[in-house]
């Protein structure tokens, strides 16, 4: 329940005001104990991960030791971050890149390897600056984010490092699917580009008939706008910069 506002049932003696604290002592919520001793209290802020507890204070002002704590957890991933810097011709420079992630996560850049290359934390305002430990490397480039309990996300999409203007073309891409008895139908078509490449599916005759982007892991289902005639079917991939494979 860390990073919600859950309602928290508590058991007080009657009448008595119970507060609620996380654990750094700060407190996150309040009720009152009915006539059952049950006070139920809506945190006024996400409950941060970590113990929890309770005091209650009575009608003369005499407050009550600490409960036994209760443990908040997070499992939920933060959601994948973006990297908003262009690094078109950034390749071979410490250039800060700014990544939107989950406010308060750290921020792990990576570069086309894998290798992790900087590091930051993202603000309230869910923007990490992150300055690179080395040279960025020609290639892509992507971030993770991790929360206060652990949790990693999903890479973000690639963001291009070049030394110049991108002139490069995409590696020619290769469709998956076996075609084979799908002439005349609009099956799903799955084929692996440069990831963020927007990829387009064509006929025998140069037609194209279908298009969309591939993801980070560099695949990307298309599903053709006609039914696929009897032939060839290839696929162009075209990155950000307009190179074509």
């Amino acid at each position: 329940k860390a990073g919600t506002k859950t309602p928290v049932e508590v058991s007080a003696e009657p009448g008595s005001t119970v507060a609620l604290y996380d654990k750094d002592g700060n407190k996150i919520g309040e009720a009152t104990a009915g006539a059952d001793g049950k006070a139920t209290i809506t945190p006024t802020v996400d409950i941060p991960a970590g113990n929890v507890t309770a005091k209650a204070t009575d009608l003369s002002g005499n407050t009550s030791d600490a409960s036994d704590p209760k443990v908040a957890t997070d499992t939920t991933a933060p959601a994948k971050p973006a990297v908003n810097t262009d690094l078109t011709s950034k390749a071979g420079t410490k250039t800060p890149v700014e990544v939107s992630a989950e406010p308060g996560s750290t921020v792990a850049l990576y570069d086309k390897d894998g290798n992790k290359i900087g590091e930051a934390t993202a603000g309230a305002d869910g923007k990490a600056t992150v300055t690179p430990t080395v040279d960025i490397p020609a290639g892509n480039v992507t971030a993770t984010a991790t929360d206060p309990s652990g949790n990693v996300s999903d890479a973000s999409d690639p963001a291009k490092a070049t030394t110049g203007a991108d002139t490069e073309a995409p590696a020619k891409p290769v469709v998956n699917t076996d075609l084979t008895g799908k002439a005349g139908t609009k099956p799903s078509v799955e084929v692996t580009a440069e990831p963020g490449s927007t990829v387009a599916l064509y006929d025998k005759d140069g037609n194209k008939i279908g298009e969309g982007t591939a993801a980070s892991n560099g695949k990307v289902t298309i599903t053709p706008t006609v039914d696929i005639p009897v032939g060839n079917v290839t696929a162009k991939a075209t990155d950000a910069a307009g190179n074509t494979s």
